[in-house]
């Protein structure tokens, strides 16, 4: 296995144990100015998520209750630590109430997602430069809900990209972007078992990534794991689609504990 990692080391990305961080931003109480209660659920998810990253040798720092402006200022302090120069990869989890305009802090104002993106690109955090900086938002995205549809024979999308090679590097590059839910949909949590995307990602890294890569983990797992559960909500039932981003060019990420690249 070394030796194919070591043939093919311009695509593959192998985290090493110990030089990694998980980033976990949880707002599990009442947000206000909004109708939400509490986030029910969270707690579990970030319990669970902590203890299978924690497995995979990453070192998890959790966050909780911020308003907007304390998430901003952390997950800016974090982007400008030059100590990240040292890491092999980022991972940062947002376990939240949410809207189309963005994640809720416990202020009741939005942070966009994109203004979060923005703060760890190769031009703000040059430290990250090749290497992987992966985002995992559990929120609702809007209010409609996914009742389900008829099966039915479909286009299959795909989109690429590509870029000549040049001395400098793009603005973006290695980041993964995964969202609990489709842009205006809701999110479903359980009050007590945690939100779907969240369990399905807990179990699907703890059985599957010694031998998957992320994008195939979560794009294929986790995806259909979370499109096959069915709830209930006000007596309609209820479906659920993840929505997956890549920005820039990306590496297969492989979480492997004790089989990595050699100095």
């Amino acid at each position: 296995p070394k030796r194919y990692l070591k043939a093919f080391k311009d695509l593959i990305a192998c985290v090493r144990a110990m030089d990694a961080d998980v980033l976990t931003v949880t707002n599990a109480t009442t947000i206000k100015s909004t109708e939400y209660g509490d986030v029910t659920g969270t707690t579990a998810d970030a319990s669970r998520l902590s203890s299978v990253f924690e497995q995979l040798f990453f070192r998890v720092k959790l966050y909780e209750n911020k308003t907007a402006d304390k998430m901003k200022a952390l997950l800016a302090d974090i982007a400008a630590d030059k100590a990240l120069v040292k890491h092999d990869a980022l991972v940062v989890i947002i376990l939240s109430h949410g809207a189309e305009e963005g994640i809720y802090g416990t202020d009741g104002v939005t942070v966009p997602l994109k203004t979060i993106l923005e703060m760890f690109n190769n031009e703000n955090c040059p430290q990250l430069i090749d290497k992987p900086k992966m985002f995992f938002t559990n929120a609702c995205r809007g209010s409609k809900f996914d009742h389900g549809t008829r099966k039915s024979l479909g286009p299959s999308l795909a989109a690429m990209g590509t870029a000549y090679g040049a001395p400098m590097v793009t603005t973006w590059s290695d980041m993964f972007v995964y969202y609990s839910s489709i842009e205006g949909y809701v999110s479903t949590r359980s009050m007590f078992k945690g939100s779907w995307f969240g369990q399905e990602l807990a179990t699907c890294l703890a059985e599957s990534a010694h031998r998957e890569h992320l994008n195939d983990l979560v794009t294929i797992l986790v995806a259909k794991c979370v499109s096959e559960r069915i709830g209930k909500i006000d007596g309609q039932f209820s479906k659920q689609a993840i929505e997956t981003h890549i920005r820039g060019s990306v590496k297969k990420v492989y979480f492997n504990p004790g089989l990595y690249l050699e100095n």
